[in-house]
């Protein structure tokens, strides 16, 4: 099953990052294809995410629980379980992330291990989902600038640029491993130096 371990910078001051990542309701619209449900307990966040693969499409429901979190080094730990109760499949992880400073900006580094079940297991089988991973990690952290950006607005007292909210819809993991795809492509007709095909 798939291991992912990712990261990204962010133009914003680590604490500024931190802050808005203990915010689990706000962080959840960041992220591609999850809802926020609710809060169960203290550090029990409930969630949905919702994923498509060709024409089966599934709505993890379940929840994620906060097992460590230290702000003096800016890491965090969590495990996470759903299931799609149409489909039967079941989806289990265990997240971690820490923050970094690098020159007065963040440099964010994510590793999970991941355990699926029943239809969309086949994603961890054949590597689809570590790319689909990296391209939804990309997608989450320009929201999560976006946010901050936007955040950082509304307390200097300017005005609001006209940036949309991020929608949550669904994972396409087919339209994502097509963006995947031709990113590939366009970067060995680059190195061998030849031209590309209009799409």
């Amino acid at each position: 099953m798939p291991e992912i371990s990712e990261s990204f910078n962010i133009a914003q001051p680590v604490n500024r990052v931190w802050a808005l990542l203990q915010n689990i309701p706000e962080v959840m619209t960041c992220l591609p294809g999850a809802q926020f449900t609710g809060q169960s307990a203290d550090d029990v966040y409930g969630g949905k995410v919702t994923v498509k693969l060709g024409a089966v499409t599934a709505s993890f429901e379940g929840e994620a629980t906060v097992l460590d979190r230290d702000e003096t080094t800016h890491t965090c730990s969590f495990n996470g379980k759903g299931i799609d109760k149409r489909g039967g499949s079941r989806a289990q992880a265990t997240f971690s992330y820490q923050l970094s400073e690098v020159d007065g900006n963040t440099h964010v580094t994510v590793d999970a291990d991941i355990k699926l079940t029943g239809k969309f297991a086949q994603m961890g089988r054949t590597g689809i989902f570590n790319d689909v991973a990296h391209q939804m990690t990309g997608e989450f952290a320009v929201n999560l600038e976006q946010k901050l950006q936007a955040n950082a607005t509304v307390e200097s007292g300017a005005s609001m640029p006209d940036t949309p909210n991020p929608v949550a819809g669904e994972i396409n993991a087919f339209k994502m491993l097509g963006v995947i795809v031709r990113g590939r492509w366009r970067a060995l007709c680059a190195v061998l130096g030849i031209g590309q095909s209009k799409e």
